[in-house]
């Protein structure tokens, strides 16, 4: 599988641990810094054989993308979301 789909579907699984990790957080200037954050440490991880800046820039911008695609599309209003933050 081509590495830019492995980063998507990642992505698209982080608003869940995203999610707990910002539950105790009410700022949402912080809650954004925080998804940013998990999104380029897991793009470091990806590129860890290949680490260049460009590498690591681009893979954290397109997990972020698809995190956030998935959490305002799906994840935000979502029965399971309310299920789990009970």
């Amino acid at each position: 599988m081509e590495q830019q789909a492995i980063e998507a579907i990642i992505g698209a699984f982080l608003p869940i641990i995203i999610d707990f990790l910002n539950r105790r957080v009410d700022d949402s200037r912080i809650k954004y810094i925080i998804s940013l954050i998990v999104c380029l440490i897991i793009g470091v991880f990806i590129n860890i054989n290949d680490i260049t800046f460009s590498n690591f820039l681009a893979s954290g911008a397109l997990i972020f993308a698809s995190a956030q695609t998935v959490y305002h599309t799906y994840w935000e209003k979502s029965d399971i979301r309310k299920t789990i933050n009970q």
